[in-house]
């Protein structure tokens, strides 16, 4: 039987980020990745404290390889005025 490991993880919210847009606030959103597996949550408008609610699930183990697919990393971006993506 082959079983494989998935990893939960929910983005609730970040705190205190530093402005990065013209207005003083920012547009963030964090983008997770373990392995080759990429997610991003929602882009929350004009905050430096964004809540996002979100979960996602992240495939982590492959017992067939008998590997981890490396270490989860979480990024909060966010989007600027001329729409590039940069960190916070």
């Amino acid at each position: 039987m082959s079983i494989s490991v998935d990893l939960l993880v929910t983005v609730v919210c970040a705190k205190d980020l530093l402005p990065k847009d013209d207005n003083g606030l920012s547009d963030p959103y964090v983008v997770l990745k373990v392995g080759r597996t990429q997610c991003r949550t929602k882009v929350v408008r004009k905050s430096l404290n964004p809540t996002f609610n979100e979960s996602f699930v992240l495939f982590a183990f492959s017992p067939s390889s008998k590997k981890y697919f490396g270490v989860l990393t979480a990024t909060t971006m966010t989007t600027t005025t001329t729409q590039k993506s940069e960190r916070i």
